[in-house]
């Protein structure tokens, strides 16, 4: 029998524990704590995807109290007790005390856990927080309602689930009887609604290691979200490569409401609004940051992944000293979430393509399988998105660059990104013979010469637009430095928006080129 880490419902980014485990030499024991409603919850949802995926990779325990656990694991070698996600935070803290190892007081979990409790723990601190009030009644609505915008949301919740952004009273009091009357993320009904002044300005995630109050920022990242109608979207999320003066507040500030908040041991993910008056908590979470981020992409940005810092400060008590103090230096690296402006069909296999056509393109992950062509409802929280995708910088400007055209992009010409009906493509174009080095793409797809290629002629007039685009990127890709790129105008009856839409796919592979006349081919160069 090895030595055990207890991993607390292991779901989303805390999946990655299981490797870090077995690169460690522990065996890893995922504890599923009981939910009011497995079978229909968010909560529920998260964990059969992240059961299935670490299946045969980890003993598993369901359990009904952690003190059932202690009992099993009694005799045991544990080295730590971990949670793998928000939900797992109050059961770790519990179990970690209930087997004497390092852990934070499950006295003061609620000022971890929600949202009411950690405002009120900055207050107690003498920290800058924000106006946040229980709410129980329509009444309860209307005193805390000043005439500016509020946020009603459940105390306790994830991914902006419940959220809710209102800018009158109306709106304020049918958001309270909405978050009142819904099951919360677990199912059940024990996340109070709670309100808060809506604080404008930059938002930034801090993540930050802790081991016996030191203290330690892993990672920061500037995030945006979207007012989208009474809801919010996430955008995206930026690495801090060169910090600012703000952003080095905002890192203060995050210790300081790590101490706050009696967050002692492992790692946290805090969202910190800055405006006007400096920065301010919006939460805290006494976990891994979760989210769409692959292992690997993190790896090669950060040069970690979050757990596995997490891990090895957890079994050892003096790594938090190996991290340098302040925010570490990281390469430029910003997760897009997709958002869908209005409600539509959504081409998972041409959204695909599309986008792997950025240069910074890196992955791209959706809840969609391939083949799928689904209606979809506007994006008004992260459930919603139709997917993620990772830009990493490749040179100068590009993933911001990139970033910049694709959200314009996905608002101004939608069905480039998630398809459309094919338009009436009128007659075929004459087909020219390519010659010497010329690569050239037909209705049968990409065709690439014997020796080099220094040109692609593109010709295509019925092909399917996903895969349109998986031969149009191969073949810009095949172009040297400096080579052209011919598109015949016929082309842009297949292409949504017609010649605007082929002009934008030049944009997205990042090839320059004039503006020619209606009747004239389009003419690129690659860079």
């Amino acid at each position: 029998m090895g030595r055990k880490a207890i991993i607390c419902e292991c779901s989303s980014n805390g999946t990655f524990l299981i490797d870090d485990c077995v690169d460690l030499g522990l065996e890893p024991v995922v504890i599923y704590p009981p939910i009011p409603d497995e079978s229909d919850s968010l909560i529920g949802e998260i964990r059969k995807s992240s059961e299935a995926a670490i299946a045969g990779r980890a003993e598993i325990m369901r359990v009904t109290d952690m003190r059932e656990v202690a009992a099993r694991l009694d005799g045991c070698d544990v080295a730590c007790v971990m949670a793998g996600s928000e939900y797992g935070v109050p059961f770790a803290d519990e179990l970690a005390g209930l087997l004497g190892l390092p852990g934070n007081d499950p006295s003061t979990t609620r000022d971890r856990t929600e949202k009411l409790h950690m405002h009120r723990a900055l207050e107690r601190a003498g920290l800058r927080h924000i106006r946040t009030a229980p709410i129980a009644s329509d009444d309860d609505m209307r005193a805390f309602w000043k005439g500016s915008p509020v946020i009603v949301k459940p105390s306790r919740s994830g991914g902006t689930v419940g959220f809710h952004l209102c800018r009158t009273l109306d709106e304020c009091v049918a958001a309270y009887r909405s978050v009142r009357d819904s099951s919360d993320w677990a199912g059940g009904r024990d996340s109070e609604p709670i309100a808060q002044d809506y604080i404008e300005g930059r938002e930034y995630i801090v993540n930050t290691l802790s081991r016996d109050g030191v203290h330690r920022i892993t990672d920061m990242w500037v995030y945006h979200k979207q007012n989208v109608g009474i809801g919010m979207a996430y955008d995206c999320a930026m690495s801090v490569t060169d910090p600012s003066e703000e952003e080095n507040a905002v890192a203060d500030y995050a210790v300081e409401v790590l101490r706050a908040t009696e967050m002692e041991q492992g790692p946290a993910h805090i969202e910190i609004k800055c405006d006007g008056e400096g920065p301010v908590l919006i939460e805290i979470n006494a976990r891994p940051m979760g989210g769409a981020f692959s292992k690997a992409s993190l790896d090669r940005c950060l040069g970690h992944h979050i757990t596995d810092l997490a891990l090895r400060s957890a079994v050892d008590p003096s790594f938090i000293h190996t991290l340098p103090e302040g925010i570490p230096r990281v390469r430029d690296f910003i997760l897009k979430v997709m958002i869908v402006h209005q409600d539509r069909t959504v081409d998972a296999d041409t959204m695909c393509e599309f986008v792997r056509g950025f240069r910074s393109f890196n992955a791209i992950k959706t809840p969609l399988p391939k083949g799928a062509r689904v209606p979809y409802g506007k994006t008004e929280n992260l459930e919603m998105s139709p997917g993620s995708v990772e830009l990493i910088q490749t040179d100068e400007g590009s993933a911001l660059e990139d970033f910049a055209l694709l959200s314009n992009i996905e608002l101004r010409l939608p069905d480039l990104v998630y398809g459309s009906e094919a338009a009436d493509r009128g007659e075929p174009p004459g087909i020219r013979e390519p010659s010497g080095n010329t690569a050239w793409i037909d209705d049968d797809g990409l065709h690439v010469p014997a020796g080099p290629t220094e040109r692609l002629e593109v010709y295509t007039w019925s092909m399917d637009l996903q895969k349109f685009y998986r031969e149009l990127f191969r073949g810009i890709d095949i172009v040297p430095s400096g080579g052209e790129v011919v598109v015949d105008r016929r082309v842009e009856g297949m292409v949504p928006y017609g010649r605007k839409g082929v002009y934008t796919l030049m944009m997205v592979a990042g090839l320059d080129f004039e503006i020619a006349q209606p009747e004239e081919p389009i003419v690129a160069a690659k860079r």
